[in-house]
């Protein structure tokens, strides 16, 4: 394994870019090599003083992937009323699971994108009290484009603005209390296989950055 040493300080740095084991394989093949967890030990030889050991292991990047809401069947009265339910959900017909951390969705793919204008009306009269999660606003899609196709979340804002207006911007995992549940005016396909979001609060949940 080629070696290369350093001083900080007091500290006699020595990094090993290569470590092979006793197979001929590096490290980060051996710990990939199991699923279950591994422990690794040193051996030090007499008269050498060690502080402290560190391992760095460098993976590939996990695929890039984005949060999607998906259209709810919403009830006769809201139906009428023109109303739309988008929500973080699993429908049986899909087979991905729903995830605002991570997200859910290879961003090369293409869905549609959600797009939301906030108008701060009231639900309905006919519904009669106020509905859960009403955003007090409008949805509206775009047709389907690649995730990752927006370098930053203000291109996607862009994009809902070009489409339906400067008002518009991207819909987001908390346009309706609780998060990732929300209803609006607006008409959605429940047969679509998701719809762009944005989520603020989590970084690795969508294919675009905060710019």
């Amino acid at each position: 394994a080629s070696r290369a040493f350093s001083v900080r300080g007091d500290l006699a740095v020595a990094r090993f870019d290569a470590v092979e084991l006793g197979s001929g394989e590096t490290l980060l093949e051996f710990v990939n090599s199991s699923s279950e967890p591994i422990l690794l030990g040193w051996i030090v030889a007499d008269d050498t003083m060690v502080d402290f050991v560190g391992v760095a292991l460098c993976h590939a990047p996990s695929p890039n992937m984005g949060v999607t809401l998906h259209a709810d069947d919403v009830t006769p009265a809201e139906h009428d009323a023109g109303i739309t339910y988008a929500a973080l959900s699993t429908p049986a017909h899909q087979a991905q699971t729903a995830d605002p951390y991570r997200g859910d969705t290879l961003c090369t793919q293409e869905r549609p994108l959600l797009c939301f204008r906030d108008a701060g009306v009231a639900p309905p009269q006919q519904l009669g009290a106020p509905i859960g999660n009403w955003s007090g606003g409008y949805l509206a899609r775009t047709e389907p484009v690649r995730g990752d196709q927006f370098p930053t979340v203000q291109d996607a804002h862009a994009y809902c603005q070009a489409a339906f207006g400067d008002i518009w911007r991207v819909a987001t995992y908390h346009d309706g209390p609780p998060g990732g549940q929300i209803h609006a005016f607006g008409a959605l396909d429940t047969r679509v296989a998701g719809y762009w979001i944005d989520i603020a609060d989590q970084p690795h949940a969508t294919c675009w950055a905060r710019g």
